[in-house]
C-alpha cells in the first residue's frame, strides 16, 4: 500500500460493554481526536468492534513507522545527528506539550516510543491523554514508561509537571 494509505490503529485491549466505560472511550477520543498541531498526531477515527464484546479501536493515517526509540537502539544515530537534530526533536516535542497543556490535556506518557519521525527528519507527539481509557484494564504500574515516570506522580494519574519531568528525562537521553 501507498503511505498515504496506511493506517495506525491503536486497539485497546478490553471489552467495553458498560455505559460508565463507553462514556470514558467517547469522552475521552473526543478531547483528543482531530486535534490540529504541526508537532502532534492526533487520532481521527473511533470504531467498537464487537467479537465478543465492543473493543474500541482508535485511528488516524500513517506518516511513519520510525519512532524515536527506534531511532535510538541504533548505534549510529549519535554519529549521522547533528546537535541540530537533537535540538530539532526537543523544540517539537517542547511545542507539542505545550500545545497539549494549553489544551488542558496532559500525555502521561511521553517518551521515544510515542515520538514519530517522518522522512524528512520531523518529530511528531502521539498517543496523548490515553490515561483515562488505560486507567479500565491495565494495572496501574504498567501504564507508563518507567524510564521516563516522573517517581512522584500520584495515583490519580498524570499531571503537567510529570510531562515535565518525562521530556527532562527524555532531554538527558538525548544529550
Amino acid at each position: 500500500a501507498s503511505p498515504s494509505k496506511e493506517y495506525i490503529f491503536k486497539i485497546f485491549k478490553f471489552e467495553c460493554n458498560t455505559p460508565k466505560e463507553q462514556k470514558i472511550v467517547l469522552e475521552t477520543f473526543y478531547q483528543i481526536s482531530n486535534r490540529k498541531n504541526q508537532y502532534i498526531l492526533s487520532y481521527k477515527q473511533i470504531s467498537f468492534s464487537s467479537i465478543g464484546g465492543l473493543t474500541p479501536t482508535f485511528s488516524m493515517k500513517s506518516i511513519s513507522r520510525n519512532t524515536l526509540e527506534n531511532a535510538l537502539k541504533k548505534p549510529s544515530i549519535f554519529s549521522t545527528w547533528k546537535i541540530a537534530n537533537i535540538m530539532e526533536c526537543l523544540f517539537a516535542v517542547a511545542e507539542g506539550m505545550n500545545y497539549l497543556h494549553n489544551h488542558l490535556i496532559c500525555h502521561g506518557n511521553l517518551c521515544p516510543s510515542n515520538i514519530i519521525i517522518d522522512k524528512a527528519d520531523q518529530f511528531y507527539i502521539c498517543d496523548f491523554g490515553l490515561y483515562p481509557i488505560k486507567k479500565l484494564y491495565i494495572d496501574k504500574d504498567k501504564i507508563f514508561n518507567d524510564d521516563y515516570k516522573d517517581p512522584y506522580m500520584s495515583d490519580n494519574g498524570p499531571s503537567f509537571k510529570n510531562d515535565v519531568y518525562s521530556f527532562g528525562v527524555l532531554m538527558c537521553d538525548l544529550y
